[in-house]
């Protein structure tokens, strides 16, 4: 399901299901999972079953999309935009023409996550392989369950 909206501000918008926001417009603040970030227009933001964000103030506009479980699930690329490492999960779909256009017509979900993959890996921000990702996120799965 895809709809786009203007969040209320504080309301906290709980994830049932694993989501995309974009972030269309809007300035001020969101919190997720009890973390403030600023700055987030152009964004699309993944935010896991369990989380939740909440808009600080009341001009934002955004398009949320819901993912089916087993799309996510099937994807192990997936963890790098759902299961957050150091800061929250997100990808700058301005810079790329490919992502923006896609966005834009919010297509299959399961291109939306490989895309978003690929342009997340892309920018690399902790300069490891492939390898030693599936490596860190195994672990950290490992440590989430126990």
């Amino acid at each position: 399901m895809t709809q786009t909206f203007f969040p209320d501000i504080n309301r906290v918008y709980y994830m049932t299901q694993h989501c995309l926001f974009l972030i269309i417009s809007g300035s001020g603040g969101m919190q997720v999972d009890f973390e403030n970030y600023y700055g987030w227009t152009n964004k699309a933001i993944f935010l896991e079953k369990g989380q939740y964000i909440k808009f600080l103030s009341d001009d934002f506009k955004v398009k949320k999309m819901e993912f089916p479980k087993s799309e996510v699930l099937d994807s192990r690329s997936a963890r790098v935009l759902f299961k957050h490492l150091v800061s929250l999960g997100h990808i700058d779909f301005a810079n790329s023409k490919e992502t923006k256009e896609m966005f834009d017509s919010m297509a299959h979900s399961e291109e939306i996550i490989e895309t978003s993959s690929k342009e997340w890996f892309s920018h690399n921000p902790f300069k490891a392989t492939e390898e030693e990702y599936e490596a860190i996120f195994d672990a950290k799965e490992i440590i989430d369950t126990e």
